[in-house]
């Protein structure tokens, strides 16, 4: 799987939403070589811990539909036919209650950024440095993380939408 990651290196860009829910509960897998193939093959694709968080922080969506999809299979649908269906609809109930706990938190989530917009450069509601900086002429709002970026790339004190002195 690594040598997968590698190969397609910046191609894998526009499929990262559509994997990201099954590599990223991969990690967990109770089959040590499945959760270390899905471990290492993520350090590849994002070696810094900070590219990690920014992927899982713009999955967050497709993660959770992945997680609410995997949760809803029934005992019988499970593919694993060396678990007993017994010990399969035990586990099957403590999900249950995970995946009500889980949604319970999500809704609080949302709750929490309801009405806040995306930012202009990265487009998330959330940073991990979440320190809003307005531009006041334009009065957008910036991480400051990513405003900081922006002028060190960009080589300019501007303003990236209304172009105005920072």
């Amino acid at each position: 799987m690594t040598n997968l990651v590698i190969a397609v290196r910046r191609d894998l860009a526009p499929h990262l939403k559509s994997l990201m829910g099954l590599w990223w509960f991969s990690q967990f897998d109770p089959v040590f070589e499945v959760s270390q193939a899905a471990k290492r093959s993520l350090q590849v694709a994002f070696p810094a811990q900070e590219k990690r968080l920014d992927a899982l922080i713009l999955c967050t969506n497709e993660i959770f539909m992945y997680l609410e999809e995997y949760l809803k299979l029934t005992p019988e649908h499970m593919s694993d036919k060396a678990v007993a269906l017994d010990e399969l609809k035990e586990m099957h109930q403590r999900n249950g209650a995970l995946a009500e706990a889980i949604r319970i938190w999500k809704n609080n989530f949302d709750k929490e950024f309801e009405g806040v917009e995306e930012r202009p450069i990265c487009y998330s509601v959330i940073h991990t440095a979440n320190h809003s900086l307005p531009c006041l002429a334009c009065k957008h709002k910036f991480h400051s993380a990513c405003i900081y970026k922006w002028f060190s790339t960009s080589h300019k004190s501007s303003c990236p939408l209304c172009q105005s002195p920072f």
